[in-house]
C-alpha cells in the first residue's frame, strides 16, 4: 500500500504520535516530575520491566543441573554423607533426589537437610524411605543457603547403591 500524497502521511504520523502520548500518559508521564500524576513515570516502568526481564533471562541461563553424590554401596547400617552443596549465587533452588539401593535403606533413610551457615543442619527438607530395588524420589524446594542429602543404610550391605539429584529453577 503507497501513499499518494505527504498530506496522507502527515496525517498517519500526527495519529502515531497521539497515539504514543496517549500511552504515555497512561503509565505516567515523565516530564519534569520524576513521579507523574499517577504515582509511576514511563521511565521507572520501562526499568522494572528490563529488569524483570533480566531476572527471567538470568534464571533461564541456569536451567539445572545434575549431580551424581555416590555409587558405591554401603555397609551395613552406614551412612552417606554428601558433599555441602552452596545454593548462594545459584538461581537453582528445587532440588529432586533420586536414590535406588538393592537393600531397604533405614527407617527415614534419605534425608534432604538445609543449613543457613554449612555448619549447623537445623531444617530437614525431605526425608523417605528407600525400599529395595526401588527408585525412591524427594522433590524439595531449597529455602536455606546450604543444602546437603543423607542416605543411612538399613541392616542389609548393599550390592547396588546409586544416588543422584537434579537442581532447577
Amino acid at each position: 500500500m503507497g501513499w499518494k500524497t505527504n498530506t496522507q502521511l502527515n496525517k498517519l504520523q500526527v495519529l502515531i504520535d497521539d497515539s504514543v502520548k496517549g500511552i504515555m500518559r497512561s503509565i505516567g508521564d515523565p516530564g519534569d516530575n520524576p513521579i507523574g500524576k499517577t504515582g509511576y513515570n514511563a521511565l521507572y516502568f520501562l526499568y522494572r520491566c528490563a529488569n524483570i526481564l533480566g531476572n527471567i533471562r538470568n534464571r533461564l541461563q541456569f536451567p539445572g543441573d545434575a549431580y551424581i553424590f555416590s555409587t558405591t554401596p554401603l555397609n551395613a547400617n552406614e551412612t552417606f554423607i554428601s558433599d555441602t552443596l552452596d545454593f548462594h549465587f545459584s538461581r537453582l533452588n528445587h532440588f529432586y533426589i533420586l536414590a535406588f539401593a538393592d537393600q531397604d535403606s533405614a527407617q527415614d533413610g534419605l534425608v534432604i537437610e538445609e543449613s543457613i551457615d554449612g555448619e549447623n543442619w537445623d531444617h530437614i527438607a525431605g526425608v523417605s524411605t528407600v525400599n529395595a530395588n526401588t527408585g525412591t524420589v524427594i522433590e524439595v524446594v531449597i529455602h536455606a543457603r546450604y543444602a546437603r542429602v543423607k542416605f543411612t543404610n538399613g541392616g542389609t550391605t548393599q550390592s547396588v547403591f546409586r544416588l543422584g539429584g537434579r537442581y532447577t529453577i
